[in-house]
C-alpha cells in the first residue's frame, strides 16, 4: 500500500507561494495543507476570499500543474484568535469564517 502524504505550504514561509508548491512537489509528497492565515502566510482570507472562485481556480490550476492535490484547508481570519474562534460565544462572531 502507498501511503499518501502532504505538506503544508505553510512550511516554508521565505519562499514565494510557486516555489514552495515546486518544492513540495519535488519532495514527492501527494497533496499540500493550505493555510489561510491572515497576515502571515502565502495566501490571506481576505484576499482569496474576495473572489473565492477565481481564488480557487488558480490554486487549482497551481496544484494540478505540479501533480499536486489539496489536502486540507487551515484557516484563520484573524492573526488574533479570538474574534473568529470557533467556539466564539457570539453565533455573530463564529458566523463568517464558518461561511
Amino acid at each position: 500500500m502507498k501511503l499518501k502524504l502532504a505538506c503544508a505550504d505553510f512550511a516554508f514561509p521565505l519562499l514565494p507561494h510557486d516555489k514552495v508548491l515546486d518544492l513540495i512537489a519535488m519532495l514527492e509528497f501527494d497533496g499540500v495543507d493550505i493555510g489561510l492565515f491572515e497576515g502571515r502566510s502565502h495566501l490571506w482570507p481576505s484576499k482569496a476570499l474576495a473572489s473565492s472562485a477565481k481564488s480557487g481556480k488558480q490554486l487549482g490550476r497551481k496544484l494540478a500543474d505540479r501533480g499536486l492535490r489539496c489536502a486540507d484547508v487551515f484557516l484563520q481570519m484573524n492573526p488574533n484568535f479570538i474574534p473568529y474562534a470557533i467556539n466564539h460565544p457570539e453565533a455573530a462572531r463564529r458566523r463568517p469564517a464558518r461561511d
